[in-house]
Formats: C-alpha cells, structure tokens, sequence
C-alpha cells in the first residue's frame, strides 16, 4: 500500500476554478510520482486565518500520516515567520514532512531552517510568542 500524503493550499481572491483544479491535478501528479496516495486537500480560503491548518494537523495525527504537499511555501504563508511557525508545528505535533511541488530539493522534515532559511529559523526563537499569538486569535 502507497504510504499517505495530504494537500494543502491557499486560496485566492479571484482565482478561477480551473486555475484551482489545475493545481488539484499537479499536486496529485506530484504525490503519485513520489510513489503517494493524495488522500484529500485542505483549502484555506481567508487571508490571514488558519481553520484548514489545524485541521491539517489533526488529520495527520489521526491518520499517523506524515506527508504533506503543498504547491509553494507561500501556500502556508506569504510571511516567513508565521511560516516557519507553520513548518515547525508540522514537524513538532504531527511529525510531518513538507514537499514542495517542482522543488525537489525542498523536501525536508518541517524544521524551519532546513529549507535554506536559517534566518528565519533564528527569528522564530526570538518572535515565536508573538506568531503563537497570531494563531491563538485566529
């Protein structure tokens, strides 16, 4: 059986459908040439909110799935802090790797730092208050 692999994307004000689908059917050519099964996707579709991540996460755990796909890393957030937080909690609550489609090289366990950003793996030990505060509102 083909170990499991999860979606996850950022939706855009006015991005059409068939944009949207198009990612859909790269992200589950990418897992199938990675030798996954794409399960599901998770969709967030507010800016600046964060339901579908947490979802994300507790899927992962329910699953013990440790796989997750997402099209860039902007999908996680366009702000490197909060995407580092993001990488770090995939990592730390569900033991997840992140791959990121077309980057090959990008395929990392989820510690921020370990996709070439050390600076803002030392930033999160300094703000790593301030983003978990950003979650808990949200």
């Amino acid at each position: 059986m083909e170990p499991l692999m999860y979606g996850y994307m950022r939706l855009h004000d006015g991005e059409a459908d068939q944009a949207i689908r198009d990612r859909e059917k790269a992200m589950k050519r990418f897992a199938e040439a990675e030798g996954y099964h794409l399960v599901t996707i998770f969709y967030e579709d507010e800016p600046g909110r964060f339901p579908a991540f947490t979802e994300l996460l507790d899927e992962l755990q329910r699953a013990e799935a440790y796989d997750v796909v997402v099209p860039t890393l902007n999908d996680l957030s366009g702000h490197r802090l909060i995407r580092s937080f993001m990488l770090e909690k995939l990592e730390d609550l569900a033991g997840a790797a992140v791959h990121v489609m077309g980057a090959k090289h990008e395929k990392s366990t989820a510690r921020p730092g370990r996709l070439g950003d050390t600076s803002t793996a030392d930033a999160i030990d300094h703000d790593e208050d301030a983003v978990e505060t950003v979650f808990r509102q949200h």
